[in-house]
């Protein structure tokens, strides 16, 4: 690991290039933790004026508390940001809440807030600001709703500008945040009793009905446009190479992230191949990774869990003929199929919130 600045903020950070993606893989307090950015969408961010870039900052933890551990920025991420709207007053807040929350070690500790804290920890992230002076305005929001109890310090040599201290009001508030997002994002019938699979491999392990493993090869775009469809589902798209390592082997790692409800693989045209000697009639077919990945989860979550979304002209492995497939067809109509076939496979998913 070495030095690199947060590409967002251009403040001190660490990291490291991944110069066979030409990505970096960024860790920054000040954009609320691990971060991948690719070269074009870093080109990108000289442009954007700061509200953006708070913007594109919360877009980061939204991710994380979705369960991505590395989410990845590329420049449909940025254009997104640009259309997006900013957060309000009140919706900062309770992000704020949260995010004290989250910092309290037992019921009644005093946090304390410092300049530094904008640029050492991840508030400034939660709460979508851009100044301690907007995050001292959120606090005396939360104070003034009673949620926290706000103790203000005379200038002194430690810095501490504010203590606060979640209330009994705050805990109440925070459970009904915590329902509200429940309800939002339940995308999965916890009553059903497909809900549990069982196999050798997850008898000892907790299924995480909410997770669609996303096998890929080397188009990004295409897998940043079925990650993000995945997420407006309401659903969790597991991307392995987004995982921490933790000392394992690639197969091990992947082994650990296959415990999903669902796989997507697509079959997008990233290499060439065809019988030996005939070099004329190659065509063009998914990575040796895709088709590995397939035929895993064909076996492990049986054909019905398993989706295949296909480019035009790219080939079908031999043994995989006659099963259906989605095309990926630059109108979006595999969107509906899409949805159809998790729905088939017990996911409770809201069309009309995908059209919104």
């Amino acid at each position: 690991m070495k030095y690199l600045p947060c590409r967002i903020w251009n403040i001190a950070a660490s990291g490291e290039s991944l110069s066979d993606r030409d990505v970096e893989r960024i860790n920054s307090p000040r954009a609320g933790g691990w971060y991948l950015i690719t070269l074009e969408a870093i080109t990108r961010l000289p442009q954007l004026d700061d509200r953006v870039k708070a913007r594109l900052t919360t877009w980061l933890v939204d991710q994380r508390r979705l369960g991505v551990k590395c989410p990845e920025i590329f420049q449909k991420t940025i254009t997104d940001a640009e259309q997006q709207k900013d957060l309000s007053v009140h919706e900062r807040a309770d992000r704020l809440l949260q995010y004290i929350e989250a910092q309290t070690v037992e019921i009644g500790t005093q946090c304390v807030f410092t300049p530094e804290e904008m640029l050492k920890t991840a508030i400034g992230a939660w709460s979508e600001s851009l100044s301690q002076e907007e995050v001292h305005y959120l606090l005396k929001y939360l104070d003034k709703q009673g949620w926290i109890a706000l103790r203000e310090y005379p200038p002194s040599k430690y810095n501490i500008e504010v203590g606060y201290t979640l209330t009994v009001e705050g805990y109440a508030r925070l459970v009904e945040l915590e329902k509200a997002n429940a309800e939002s994002s339940k995308g999965f019938r916890e009553d059903d009793s497909s809900t549990e699979i069982s196999t050798p491999q997850n008898q000892t392990r907790p299924k995480h009905m909410r997770d669609v493993f996303i096998i890929h090869g080397r188009d990004d775009g295409t897998k940043e446009t079925v990650a993000r469809f995945i997420e407006q589902l309401g659903l969790n798209p597991i991307i392995l190479h987004e995982q921490p390592n933790q000392g394992q082997t690639i197969i091990e790692k992947f082994e650990r992230h296959a415990e999903v409800a669902f796989a997507i693989a697509l079959l997008t045209p990233d290499d060439t191949g065809g019988l030996a000697g005939a070099e004329q009639s190659l065509k063009p077919r998914a990575r040796q990774n895709v088709i590995f990945e397939l035929g895993y989860f064909t076996g492990k979550l049986d054909r019905g869990r398993v989706c295949a979304l296909k480019e035009e002209n790219v080939e079908i492995p031999s043994d995989y003929d006659g099963v259906l497939y989605i095309p990926l067809d630059e109108s979006g109509g595999w969107k509906m199929t899409l949805m159809r076939e998790l729905k088939s496979a017990g996911f409770e998913v809201d069309v009309d919130r995908v059209l919104e």
